[in-house]
């Protein structure tokens, strides 16, 4: 088997004090990747002081892109690297030591790889699934079957299919870009390693959580979004509706979810919220992607 050559590629906004913790943890590999693409959306002040690697790649955007973008910048400089897996990171996780290796003992043709994550604590909170219901449209969350909700660690097969990855250590051959292009950068944050997913398993694609590949997360999952991001996630999950539903009324769910939701804001009196999800419909609807609400 030929020498894989493996390209990270990390995005960064206003996290010096994590990403500290990645960087060093990816130079540090027991195999290393070949090269690093570090997207900085145009905050970091710490990055300078990792840069004497001549195989580190540093791009500093004019200011914050988001992750989509970020991603689909670096994904677009390591063509230039010519690579065979791409090994994407967001600025808030690390990998254990032996992270690529493990993932590395398990490629095979047409297939993803997506490590475990775990809390600082060592806890199973992998929110990656089993299944993406773009079927029921009564299924507020299309996840179902939750790694973290059905499994401990120690219970967890050492490689179980999934039907979703996401942008935390995932590693993609780069024949997949190859097959369906790039990240939808559109999409700013929220979704866009879903869409990537869904377009991935329509080309044929397969993919595997690792067990022995474990990626640290240094923040807590955020399970109730009611801030600014509230309006990424309704747009870009009313576009992942209409563009992968599987029947009428999926297709309808933008429509559905936004009047219902508006009404529901409206009678709890959580008028601040009902902006932000009628911009998320009205955007959707006219195909823009603005971005709003920072």
């Amino acid at each position: 088997m030929k020498q894989l050559k493996v390209i990270a590629i990390v995005v960064t906004y206003n996290r010096d004090n994590y990403l500290k913790e990645l960087l060093t943890s990816l130079l540090n590999q027991t195999v290393k990747p070949n090269g690093l693409i570090i997207v900085d959306n145009n905050n970091s002040k710490m990055i300078n002081e990792s840069l004497n690697d001549e195989n580190i790649i540093y791009i500093k955007n004019n200011a914050n892109l988001g992750g989509s973008e970020g991603f689909t910048i670096g994904i677009k400089k390591a063509l230039e690297l010519k690579p065979d897996y791409l090994w994407l990171f967001d600025d808030d996780v690390f990998p254990k030591e032996n992270a690529l290796e493990e993932l590395i003992k398990n490629i095979k043709p047409k297939t993803i790889l997506q490590p475990v994550r775990m809390s600082l604590d060592s806890k199973l909170v992998e929110s990656t699934c089993l299944k993406f219901n773009l079927s029921n449209p009564f299924k507020n969350n299309p996840r179902e079957l939750i790694i973290s909700q059905i499994y401990n660690y120690e219970n967890l097969p050492e490689k179980k299919e999934l039907n979703d990855f996401t942008f935390e250590g995932v590693l993609l051959p780069f024949k997949l870009v190859e097959d369906i292009g790039f990240v939808n950068n559109n999409f700013f944050i929220f979704c866009d390693d879903t869409d990537y997913a869904i377009r991935a398993i329509n080309a044929g694609y397969k993919i595997f959580l690792i067990k022995n590949s474990i990626i640290y997360r240094q923040l807590p999952l955020q399970t109730q979004i009611t801030d600014w991001k509230e309006y990424y996630l309704n747009r870009n999950m009313y576009y992942i509706y209409k563009n992968y539903g599987k029947n009428l009324l999926i297709k309808l769910k933008p429509e559905l979810h936004s009047f219902s939701k508006i009404l529901y804001l409206l009678l709890t009196f959580q008028f601040k919220r009902i902006k932000k999800v009628f911009y998320a419909y009205i955007d959707y609807k006219l195909k823009k992607f603005p971005i709003r609400f920072l």
